[in-house]
């Protein structure tokens, strides 16, 4: 007898911890396919400092996503997924100009239509052999305002990257049981430092490495004891993480971390 072409159908209707769920709809099917619609209300930006209505909190507002992709593992050792989403949200700005909102005041944050958000994303997770495996993880964004206001409408909003991807590879070393090598890279786009594109700060791309080392000892009742070693930023690169209602954020320099484990 054939298999059933769907796995699994859910409706879920109502609130969510206080915010309006309409609809989520997530089907799964043998491919297997996954389809999902979520719609609700999310909580209001909040002013910045340099703004006239510093501290304020806007009002919520709806919120919708939807999303199709495909999982699979049908090779061996390989799971993978691909997926197409598009998102739409409230777009809080800070109107340089004179805003009704705060009383014909200029530099005024205020929500002015909505940011479309449309992308693609992938991953893989790969066991390339006993010894090495693979991680990969990649998202190509277009992000557009819609605006009334033709200062905004049209153009990306601020901190928003084109494309965002990582890849890590591990060793295990046959030499030393329990101890996994790794190294990794992830990368970031340019991205533009405000509302009208009047400027942006570089892409980046970081690197890491990593080791980790998992013991037992069942004479001392210790099931499992592990000691993780990370370094992230191995270049020490200066660069701008983030830029938000003209604040910028710095990025963090070279970080060494060392970690123990235990479990009885």
């Amino acid at each position: 007898m054939p298999r059933p072409l769907v796995d699994c159908l859910q409706l879920r209707l109502g609130d969510v911890r206080g915010e309006r769920q309409v609809l989520s709809v997530v089907l799964h099917l043998r491919l297997p396919f996954l389809a999902d619609y979520m719609e609700g209300l999310e909580a209001g930006g909040t002013a910045p400092a340099n703004a006239y209505n510093a501290n304020e909190i806007l009002p919520a507002q709806a919120s919708t996503q939807k999303e199709v992709g495909i999982r699979t593992s049908y090779f061996r050792g390989v799971h993978a997924s691909v997926s197409l989403f598009e998102i739409d949200k409230a777009n809080a700005v800070t109107d340089p100009n004179p805003n009704p909102y705060c009383g014909g005041n200029p530099m005024c944050y205020v929500n002015s239509g909505q940011i479309n958000y449309r992308g693609l994303e992938a991953t893989m997770n790969a066991e390339l052999t006993r010894l090495f495996t693979l991680d990969i993880a990649w998202q190509w964004l277009r992000a557009i305002q819609n605006s009334p206001d033709p200062k905004f409408n049209g153009l990306a909003p601020e901190n928003t990257p084109r494309s965002i991807g990582n890849v890590r590879l591990g060793f295990r070393v046959p030499w030393v049981s329990g101890l996994t090598l790794n190294g990794g890279a992830s990368g970031v786009t340019s991205r533009y430092v405000n509302f009208q594109q009047q400027g942006s700060i570089p892409g980046y791309v970081l690197y890491s490495a990593g080791a980790s080392w998992v013991v037992s000892n069942h004479a001392l009742n210790l099931r499992r004891l592990t000691f993780l070693l990370s370094v992230d930023n191995l270049t020490n690169l200066r660069y701008w993480n983030s830029v938000q209602t003209g604040t910028y954020g710095i990025g963090m320099d070279r970080t060494i971390k060392a970690t123990v484990k235990m479990d009885y």
